[in-house]
Order: structure tokens, then C-alpha cells, then sequence
């Protein structure tokens, strides 16, 4: 049967089950869909999620590595309930150690990490759960696939999660995105988070001595919290978006995001220091966005001490008295691209998103600045949006969605000429 035929069959089946449906008494009808909720939440009968069984290629697709914590102290607790299956990683990995108990304590030794209250020693450990759909915990966070404890001569213990990028986005969703936005901006957000992701691996691994780890756990790549920012709807988002990245002319963009955008995107370069990808428009990444005008970042002001932002001023290599802060060069949306700070010595020019994240990125909401106050006991800076500006605006994608527009729609509007396709499906 071809798909047009099979399509006009499944049409005409359901046309004639509603018929039927509306033919029945409507102690029926109630009665009906009361059994079927109640099926529903007996879990006999369940709408399609990962909970239903983890597609095959989530799975046995590529596999990310986000560095989860730089432990300080000499020992650190993972936790499973039925047991932990420790893996110990020297050159090549050894035999697999079973341990009964819930929770296993690591500690540093040396150059080598070792298992308390076990006699196994060595460089680092891959960790599981006995049970296979068990997760560990760190911390009082869980998290799928397998977390494997490093010797880190200078932070003490480090933890590294490994596991499938779908799993991966399961926790990366919720945690950058409220469940509650539209399913079409929750799509798009998960499209452009994979494409973040598979992007992050690629330069990782390409570098002439690739870290242990592809990506971090918070804001420096993206905000990831395991197994406790996973929902229906954001695994619901996932699922339908499985494995599709952004695109531009069958090439793998950067997926870059923020909260809110302000009213107007900025190109990569009023952000970054360089342009990564050269072969790209310059406005790929511009867009207007009349969509994120409720947003409560809208506008701010913020006052910023003046020893606070010495204090910024000197991490940047700036040791003298700042006497004025004015913009350099403006993008065209109004974005500042670089600042120039004035002392009595001589003026400086500093990159502006390098003083925003030298003065704390929730502090300087954005680089879109409209005023800048100095007094004698502070600064005040006004400006709009929350984030660096490039690429999709989250609160924008939410507008969008409560608008009906889908998430190819919203992904054309962030990202000039992009379509969402198939990793595997480039050309």
C-alpha cells in the first residue's frame, strides 16, 4: 500500500470510528473515555515517551561527556539503589568490581583514585548502575548511563557523565526550557540544544589533545540537571525531534540561544571574538523579535558598586582607576560589540561579552546597553534582554508557539535559510 493510499485508509477508518463513536448513548461515550483515562493511569495503556521503551538508535547514537563536578575535597558519594558496578580504567579497562551497597565513597590517592572499604586502586573508574534502569547519584542528582571519577591533579576528584546525546537532552531540556512552553518551542529549543551538543563533540575531539570531557553542566555550555529536569513534555519534544539538527545548505550550524533577546538579535561576531563559522551569511543569526516584548527583561537597570566593578575591571588586566565607560564599536541592532574603559593612564578596549562575564552574567543581563550612569557610589547601567542575543530567543520561541507557528517556523525565523534535518540525512 502506498503512503497516499495508507493515509486515505487511516482518513476514512477514522472518519468512520467518529461516526460511530457519536451514534453511541452518552452514558457510553463518558463511560469510554473515563476506562480509557483510567487505562491510561493504571500504565496498561500509555501514550508513546521514553518511558515506554528508549528508541533503539537514542541509544546506540553518538554519546556525549559533560563534565558534572571539580570535587575539592580528598572524597566524594555515588549512590544506586540494587548496587554499583565499578569499571576500573588503566590504560585499558579491567575487570568489572560488584558492590552490593547503595553508596560506594572515592577518594584521591595520589595520582590514583581509590574505592573505600575495597581494595581497588586505580587512575579512574567508570561507575554504573547494577540495575539497568537504575540511574547514580551524585549529590543528591541522578543520571543516566555511566559517571566515571578522574584523578584531577588541581580540583581533586572529577566526575564526568557518559552517555547518549538523546538521554543527554532528556536533562537539558527542562533544565533550560519551562516544561510548560508550547510543544513547538520545546521542539525547536531541542533541536537547537542537539546541534549545540554534536557541534560541542566534534571540536572536542578534533583538538590536537581533546579534554576527558565534550561539555559542562551549567551555563558555560548548557544548563544540565539529569534525571530532575525530565517531563513528558520535554521527553514528548525530544522524541518528536529525534536526532535533527539545524542546517544551512546541508552543514551543521551553531545552535546558539539566550533567554531574551531584547527586540533584536545580534550576528556572532558583536559576541564572540572571532567569527566561527566563516562560510556563513552574516545575518544567519540576525532577526527582529516583537515576540519577546512581554518578557520582564525587557528593560532593566542594575547598580553596579564601585568596588565590584573595579573589581571586574582588574580580572580583565586593568590595575589602574577607572575614570569612564563608554561604548566602542555598536552592532546594528545596538549591541554593544566591545567597551572602551578610560583611566588616567591611557583608554582600554575590552571585549563587551568578556565585561559582562567579568561583572557576572545574571549581574549585566546583556551587552544590549541604552545608558551608562557613573556616581559615586556605583554605576548604573541601563539596557534590554537577558542573554548573549544570538540565535533562537527563548522567550521569543515561546510567543511564537502560543501563536501556532511550528518549530520549523520558529527555527526560520532565529536562523535565516535553516531547516531542522536528520543528522545522519546531511548532504
Amino acid at each position: 500500500m502506498t503512503a497516499r493510499k495508507r493515509n486515505m485508509f487511516l482518513t476514512k477508518s477514522w472518519e468512520t470510528t467518529s461516526d460511530s463513536i457519536r451514534r453511541l448513548p452518552p452514558f457510553v461515550r463518558v463511560g469510554g473515555a473515563i476506562l480509557f483515562l483510567a487505562l491510561i493511569g493504571s500504565g496498561l495503556f500509555r501514550l508513546r515517551s521514553f518511558r515506554d521503551g528508549i528508541p533503539v538508535d537514542a541509544v546506540s547514537g553518538p554519546r556525549i561527556r559533560v563534565l558534572l563536578a571539580k570535587q575539592e575535597g580528598p572524597s566524594l558519594f555515588l549512590d544506586a539503589s540494587g548496587g554499583l558496578l565499578l569499571v576500573p580504567i588503566d590504560g585499558s579497562e579491567g575487570q568489572p568490581i560488584s558492590i552490593a551497597a547503595d553508596r560506594v565513597e572515592f577518594r584521591a590517592e595520589g595520582k590514583h583514585v581509590s574505592v573505600e572499604t575495597f581494595s581497588a586502586t586505580a587512575p579512574a573508574f567508570r561507575v554504573s548502575a547494577m540495575e539497568p534502569e537504575e540511574t547514580v547519584s551524585i549529590g543528591g542528582r541522578s543520571y543516566r548511563g555511566k559517571l566515571v571519577v578522574y584523578r584531577e591533579p588541581t580540583a581533586g576528584l572529577q566526575v564526568v557523565n557518559e552517555l547518549a546525546v538523546e538521554h543527554y537532552l532528556r536533562g537539558v531540556i527542562g533544565s533550560e526550557m519551562p516544561a510548560r512552553f508550547p510543544l513547538a518551542a520545546l521542539e525547536a529549543q531541542a533541536v537547537v540544544s542537539r546541534t549545540y551538543a554534536l557541534r560541542s563533540i566534534e571540536r572536542n575531539r578534533s583538538r590536537n589533545e581533546p579534554r576527558a570531557w565534550d561539555v559542562t553542566d551549567d551555563s558555560s555550555s548548557q544548563m544540565y540537571r539529569g534525571t530532575g529536569s525530565e517531563s513528558l513534555r520535554t521527553d514528548d519534544a525530544v522524541l518528536k525531534s529525534q536526532g535533527q539538527v539545524l542546517c544551512r545548505n546541508g552543514k551543521m550550524v551553531d545552535g546558539f540561544y539566550h533567554s531574551s533577546c531584547g527586540g533584536t538579535t545580534s550576528e556572532e561576531t558583536a559576541v564572540f571574538s572571532a567569527v566561527i563559522d566563516p562560510d556563513l551569511d552574516p545575518d544567519f543569526y540576525r532577526a527582529e523579535c516583537a515576540s519577546c516584548q512581554e518578557s520582564t527583561d525587557r528593560m532593566w537597570s542594575v547598580e553596579i558598586p564601585t568596588e565590584r566593578m573595579r573589581e571586574a575591571i582588574r580580572s580583565l588586566g586593568i590595575d589602574e582607576e577607572v575614570r569612564e565607560l563608554i561604548s566602542g564599536t555598536v552592532d546594528r541592532g545596538g549591541r554593544w560589540i566591545d567597551i572602551q574603559v578610560r583611566t588616567d593612564a591611557q583608554l582600554y578596549t575590552i571585549p563587551a561579552n568578556r565585561f559582562r562575564l567579568a561583572l557576572g552574567s545574571s549581574v549585566l543581563k546583556s551587552t544590549l546597553i541604552e545608558s551608562v550612569i557613573a556616581e559615586p557610589e556605583g554605576v548604573w547601567i541601563k539596557g534590554r534582554g537577558f542573554g548573549h542575543g544570538v540565535g533562537l530567543c527563548q522567550l521569543g520561541a515561546r510567543a511564537m508557539g502560543d501563536a501556532g507557528m511550528s518549530c520549523q517556523e520558529i527555527l526560520l525565523h532565529y536562523y535565516a535559510g535553516a531547516e531542522a534535518v536528520r543528522a545522519g540525512d546531511r548532504s
